[in-house]
């Protein structure tokens, strides 16, 4: 007797699970770490001070007055604001349709484009190594190009990856101006390397008795501070930077905003913009590691 099996069936369901599952990293250290200031200009400014370095000062019993100072000036900050902007674009008939994981393609495009659009704040941030662009289209000077070149500690050749000497150099260097750093920021490369530091001579791990095997270092204390340890996936290769939150803000001119764009033709427009800039309240407060020579 002839038997129906399922090949033969026509018009089987497929099976497709109804959810939609992203694999792009959506986390931003760098800018979540900081406050914000809202600013109404696209040429932002900010003043720093620099004290005179400590000496010896010592006056004699009933001396007349004496010894007579100016008052050290500021000096004057600045940075311009950047615009970010994607424009989703769909047709009507693709919104309409029944689809998986999904209800409608223009707000699930909306959903993704926000993620890429954090992201590239983040790139801009410490990933794409920016100097001040002030000609149109702008873009503000990103964390690297606001750290002074003393700050700056070089591994020895672009080849070289980062050592513990140099993150103790940094620290050094930070202390010995006045500032902390709370927050050592490194590549995923980077973390492997700094994860070895754990393993030098004369150091030992306690593991318990979980059996758990532990290769990470989430917290560093050296000679002169103590910083957590963060890996951020867009900060540029062979860039390391030591940094207190505290010292960074992030400018707001405009926020993240969604704005429906005039329907042309068959299809519907979703614009979403932000207007932003990046402001270090003093560019020795910050250091910077890096691989070169």
């Amino acid at each position: 007797m002839a038997i129906l099996t399922s090949d033969q069936i026509i018009g089987k369901r497929e099976s497709v699970e109804n959810k939609l599952f992203r694999i792009f990293p959506s986390d931003t250290p760098f800018i979540s770490s900081l406050s914000k200031r809202t600013i109404d200009s696209t040429f932002p400014n900010w003043l720093e001070k620099e004290l005179e370095a400590p000496s010896k000062i010592a006056v004699a019993e009933g001396a007349d007055a004496a010894n007579e100072v100016g008052v050290t000036q500021p000096s004057l900050r600045n940075n311009v604001t950047q615009i970010l902007s994607r424009v989703i674009k769909v047709s009507r008939t693709a919104d309409r349709v029944a689809k998986y994981g999904r209800a409608e393609e223009l707000a699930e495009g909306v959903i993704d484009t926000g993620i890429v659009l954090m992201n590239a704040l983040e790139f801009s941030c410490v990933g794409s190594k920016q100097t001040l662009k002030t000609s149109s289209p702008m873009e503000f000077a990103g964390a690297q190009a606001q750290i002074d070149a003393t700050m700056l500690v070089k591994t020895g050749a672009a080849a070289t990856p980062l050592s513990e000497a140099n993150v103790i150099d940094a620290l050094l260097r930070l202390y010995k101006s006045g500032a902390k750093a709370k927050v050592l920021m490194i590549t995923p490369d980077d973390a492997q390397v700094v994860a070895g530091f754990a393993n030098a001579a004369g150091r030992m791990r306690d593991f318990g008795d979980t059996g758990k095997i532990t290769n990470v270092v989430n917290l560093y204390a050296g000679p002169n501070g103590t910083v957590s340890v963060s890996q951020n996936r867009v900060l540029a290769a062979g860039d390391s930077i030591a940094y207190n939150p505290e010292n960074w803000k992030l400018l707001v001119l405009d926020g993240w905003t969604k704005e429906p764009l005039g329907k042309v033709g068959d299809s519907k427009r979703m614009q979403i913009v932000g207007e932003y800039s990046l402001q270090h309240n003093n560019v020795k407060a910050s250091a910077l590691i890096r691989r070169t020579a």
